[in-house]
Formats: structure tokens, sequence, C-alpha cells
């Protein structure tokens, strides 16, 4: 029996929705978390979509390239640890705290055929991958940031 080429496409399409939306959250969280530990941010890149932050000024631009996501912030000897560890480990956290809030809205919906559970289904997973990979992960840039800063010297004036 083959499944048909319809259901594969829209297996397809919600994967990737469900990436993007993930990346989004993930590098959202990095931002909010950059600037709450007095980080300077000098880029927001999702997909194919990029921020360049500049002398008080935001650039809007077309990525020339398909990546995942990143926010790209500068680093220095002054900034305190503790918070620098929050806004490294809060990208996957913060998917997980999606992927919860989410699950509350699978309990309630009824139509267990729908396609709104579909892709709470797809995104819950998506999001628990996500966590896995970029914390447990040592090869992830979430962990070597981990490691920059935790062999980061603090500088004494």
């Amino acid at each position: 029996m083959l499944i048909p080429i319809g259901y594969i496409l829209f297996y397809i399409t919600l994967l990737l929705l469900c990436a993007i939306i993930s990346i989004f959250i993930h590098e959202i969280f990095h931002f909010i978390f950059f600037k709450y530990a007095g980080l300077v941010i000098t880029e927001l890149r999702i997909f194919i979509f990029s921020w360049r932050f500049e002398n008080n000024t935001v650039k809007f631009r077309f990525f020339n390239g398909l990546s995942g996501g990143s926010c790209s912030c500068v680093i220095n000897s002054q900034s305190p640890k503790n918070r620098l560890y929050l806004a490294i480990i809060m990208g996957g956290l913060g998917n997980l705290i999606f992927a919860l809030m989410l699950s509350c809205f699978y309990f309630i919906i009824d139509d267990t055929t729908s396609s709104v559970w579909r892709f709470i289904e797809v995104q819950i997973l998506v999001c628990i991958i996500d966590v896995f990979y970029n914390l447990l992960n040592p090869k992830s840039d979430d962990w070597k940031l981990l490691k920059y800063v935790h062999e980061m010297k603090k500088v004494r004036r």
C-alpha cells in the first residue's frame, strides 16, 4: 500500500514550518537574555533573514544562503559569567518552555484528526530535539560557547 503524495508533502511542509518556529524561538530567547546580560548584539539571523545592529540602527537584509540561525554578540571579560551562562542555555530552554506550553493545548483539543493536532505534535517533537541537541551535544554552537565562557578569564582593572 502506497502512502499518498499529498500526505508526505503535508508532513514535509509541517516539519519545515516547525523547524523555522523552533529556530526562531531559540534565537529570540538568546537575543533577550544576551541583552539581559548587557552584551552588544551585532546580528540576529534566522534562516534567510538577517538583522544587523550597527550604530543604534537596525539593518534588515536577506542572507545569501540557507542557515539555521545565530545571535552574534560581543562577549567581553567584564560580563558576569552567571548571566552569560543563562543567556546561552536559554535558547534550548526557551524551546522546552514552548513545548510545555503547547502540550497544554495538546490536551485541550478534542479532534485528534485535525491539522492543528498534528502541528502541535510535530512542534513539540522538534522543540524537544532542539533542547537535546543544543544542551547535550558537545558539538553544538551553544555547547562551544559555554566552554568558551567557562574558560574565559576575568580581567582586573
